[in-house]
């Protein structure tokens, strides 16, 4: 669930560690770290929905891993279990994760540029396949209209 309020990846969301949590001026919670995939510096403020999702800290150290799991083929078969489980048809794995961040954003009305830096994208094309899913979406929604009356 963190990973869906704060759309990191699963390499992100691994080497996070408690150090790299901290606060501005207003006492709202962002994170300083250094994205694995693209290997840029980024500042990624996060919602209090996503810090509703950490762990406790109690004693640990800066430099102690934040979620403590094994590696990304363990956690994805869990994942497919408990959507089995749920009775979900659609293949889960965490990626899905950043694409319910991204999707839940646009569906916000959050400009895609915006949508775009919270997801570290160099290039604003990527960001692009999220907002077709929410063209289909809004599309979707007024057809369920056709053939009303009043």
């Amino acid at each position: 669930m963190f990973a869906c309020f704060s759309g990191l990846r699963f390499s992100d969301v691994k080497g996070l560690t408690w150090g790299k949590l901290q606060r501005d001026n207003g006492g709202n919670m962002f994170i300083n770290y250094v994205q694995k995939k693209t290997e840029k510096q980024e500042y990624l403020p996060i919602s209090k929905s996503a810090v509703k999702y950490l762990p406790e800290r109690g004693n640990a150290k800066d430099d102690d891993s934040v979620f403590k799991f094994p590696g990304g083929g363990y956690v994805n078969l869990q994942l497919r279990q408990w959507a089995f489980t749920a009775g979900i048809k659609k293949k889960v794995t965490f990626h899905v994760a950043r694409h319910t961040n991204a999707t839940l954003l646009l569906s916000l009305e959050v400009p895609i540029e915006t949508v775009s830096k919270i997801l570290g994208h160099s290039d604003i094309k990527t960001t692009q396949i999220y907002a077709k899913v929410i063209d289909k979406s809004k599309r979707d929604a007024v057809d369920k209209l056709d053939g009303l009356t009043v």
